[in-house]
């Protein structure tokens, strides 16, 4: 029954992050930008809402200029991906790309404001494009 269970959370992970082999993937990261330093040491709590599933969760982590979705990590994507940052009045807008072995990327778009951020990521996987929205806020 264990074996069971750990079967249907990697799946149900699979929603958010995918896994699968993607040939149209783009090849090239935002750089970290000077701005990203002002999210450095930043994490937050988030819950994913995808086509057709129920919301998961996730934590996004920003750290010496990179990104990090603990649960993309979990699957196999590369703990770290730079990301870049730029503010907008009291309001931080990211962007990062991550990319796991496979060819299955994930194109993060997201603003912080104050202990919130919301946002979109873009999973393209096996050639198809779904739109994952997020939203949460800091970690405690």
């Amino acid at each position: 029954m264990k074996k069971q269970t750990v079967l249907v959370f990697v799946m149900t992970s699979l929603v958010a992050c995918g896994g699968g082999i993607d040939s149209t993937a783009p090849s090239s990261a935002p750089a970290a930008s000077p701005m990203a330093a002002a999210l450095d040491g930043r994490s937050y709590d988030v819950t994913f809402e995808a086509p057709d599933d129920a919301p998961k969760k996730d934590t996004l982590r920003f750290s010496g200029g990179k990104f990090e979705s603990t649960a993309c990590t979990a699957l196999g994507f590369p703990e770290w991906s730079d990301y870049a940052a730029q503010a907008k009045g009291n309001e931080i807008a990211f962007q990062a790309t991550t990319r796991h072995p496979s060819g299955t990327t994930l194109s993060w778009k997201g603003s912080i404001q104050g202990n919130a951020i919301d946002g979109t990521a873009n999973r393209t996987m096996n050639g198809k494009t779904d739109i994952l929205h997020f939203k949460g806020s800091t970690s405690l």
